[in-house]
C-alpha cells in the first residue's frame, strides 16, 4: 500500500521554494492509500502541482488543493487548483505530445508532462481526467486501484 499522505508531504517540501515564491497556499487533505508504485506516481503529482504553480492565474493568489476518496475497489484522488482555467475547445489536446496551450508563452517546458502522466497512470491501471471552467480553474482526478482488503 502506497502511503499517499507521505508522498504529498515528500512532494510539497521538494517544491516548497516555488510554491513559496509563488505566494500559493497547498492544502493535503487525508488521502486514501492506494496500489501503485511510487516513483511514477510521484513523478504524475509532482508534475501536475508544479504546472498549477507554473500556470497559475496572475491576478489572484494560487490555491492548490489535493483531496481522495476511496471508492470501493478503487481511489479517487483529486488536485485541484484555482487557476485561470482551461478552455473546453482545449481540455483534449493537454494530454497529447508536446502540446502546450502557449507555446509563447513565458513558461518554459516542452509539453511532456501530461502526455506523461497520462501514460504512467494507464500503466497503473487507472484513469485520470481533466475537468476545467475557464477563469476558475482545474481539477486533475486521477483513479486507481484501492489495495485489496482480502
Amino acid at each position: 500500500a502506497l502511503d499517499m499522505n507521505a508522498m504529498l508531504m515528500e512532494i510539497t517540501q521538494t517544491l516548497a521554494i516555488q510554491i513559496q515564491q509563488a505566494g500559493a497556499s497547498v492544502v493535503i487533505e487525508p488521502l486514501p492509500t492506494c496500489f501503485a508504485d511510487a516513483s511514477q506516481l510521484n513523478q504524475v503529482f509532482t508534475n501536475l502541482l508544479d504546472n498549477a504553480i507554473k500556470y497559475r492565474d496572475p491576478a489572484r493568489p494560487l490555491e492548490l488543493r489535493v483531496s481522495g476518496e476511496l471508492l470501493g475497489k478503487s481511489v479517487r484522488y483529486v488536485v485541484s487548483d484555482n487557476g485561470p482555467g482551461i478552455g473546453k475547445e482545449f481540455q483534449g489536446k493537454v494530454w497529447e505530445l508536446f502540446h502546450r496551450l502557449d507555446p509563447a508563452g513565458p513558461i518554459a517546458g516542452e509539453g511532456l508532462g501530461l502526455t506523461l502522466a497520462r501514460r504512467i497512470i494507464d500503466r497503473l491501471h487507472g484513469q485520470i481526467r481533466l475537468e476545467s471552467t475557464l477563469g476558475e480553474g482545474s481539477r486533475f482526478i486521477i483513479e486507481l486501484p484501492a489495495v485489496s482488503t482480502e
